[in-house]
């Protein structure tokens, strides 16, 4: 699906080059069981989306002309983006059989990407680059990393458009990274 890269800026200048693979399959209840089968079905889903990450950075380190305009001098990380949260892929049996990558590559559900985003003590890029020196080398648990940052609590978007309706927001919303 769709692909390319992301320089994340903090102060103005870009700190980190993220790689973004968006992957829209969902995986299937047997994936979710994990049977004996599971690397097939796992490596037709989210294999290929590792392999982008893997052959668009080695282009950005050999400066081919097409990416000329990405900074290589920075960490270039990647992220698969899936609708649906794959629950074991970051468990050591289920990573092992997607191709290796030498870029960190976490799996991250849309909603681990969006609480990511709310985060406001740091920038995205600080999180992505803690969690990669703190991970396994194949990928970790977005989410895991967002525990004890401060996050806006409502999207102002968001709240503006359920204003609109009668019965409007809940009285209470908890936060993304909340623990209770």
């Amino acid at each position: 699906m769709a692909s390319g890269p992301a320089a994340a800026v903090a102060a103005g200048a870009p700190v980190l080059v993220l790689l973004v693979e968006v992957k829209s399959g969902l995986p299937t209840a047997q994936l979710r069981l994990g049977p004996k089968d599971f690397a097939t079905d796992l490596n037709k889903k989210l294999g290929k989306a590792v392999e982008q990450i893997d052959r668009s950075a080695a282009l950005i380190e050999e400066r081919r002309s097409e990416f000329m305009h990405i900074p290589n001098d920075r960490p270039v990380l990647g992220m698969v983006v899936t609708m649906d949260t794959y629950y074991l892929v970051h468990a050591p049996e289920f990573r092992s059989v997607l191709p290796e990558s030498t870029v960190p590559t976490p799996v991250t559900a849309i909603g681990e990407l969006e609480d990511a985003v709310t985060v406001t003590d740091t920038g995205l890029a600080t999180i992505l680059i803690d969690g990669a020196r703190a991970g396994s080398a194949g990928g970790w648990w977005v989410r895991a990393d967002l525990a004890g940052h401060a996050t806006v609590p409502l999207n102002p978007i968001l709240e503006q458009a359920w204003a609109v309706y009668p019965f409007g927001l809940p009285e209470s919303v908890p936060s993304a990274t909340d623990s209770s």
